[in-house]
């Protein structure tokens, strides 16, 4: 199901389409993180200690790098860089 629901708003050229694909970088950071947790020392324990963290916090600064590059400038994001804040 949300993988029909990704692929319907990843065709169409919206505001939701782009939140989608920049979003994209989640899936692959819980499924990396869900083997790592899996294969480490606290796991099955096939990657032993402390090599585990150091995976991890490479894998951690890859997905950083990934999720920023995918982001995109919203009209509230606008907003707060020109000071035009609305008051509420």
């Amino acid at each position: 199901m949300g993988g029909v629901t990704y692929l319907y708003y990843r065709s169409r050229d919206d505001y939701v389409s782009k939140e989608v694909k920049a979003s994209t970088w989640f899936i692959g950071y819980m499924i990396v993180f869900g083997a790592l947790s899996y294969m480490g020392s606290l796991g099955m324990g096939y990657i032993q200690y402390p090599w585990d963290y150091l995976i991890a916090l490479v894998v951690s600064i890859v997905f950083f790098i990934v999720s920023v590059r995918q982001g995109f400038e919203t009209k509230e994001i606008r907003q707060v860089k020109e000071g035009n804040l609305p008051i509420e």
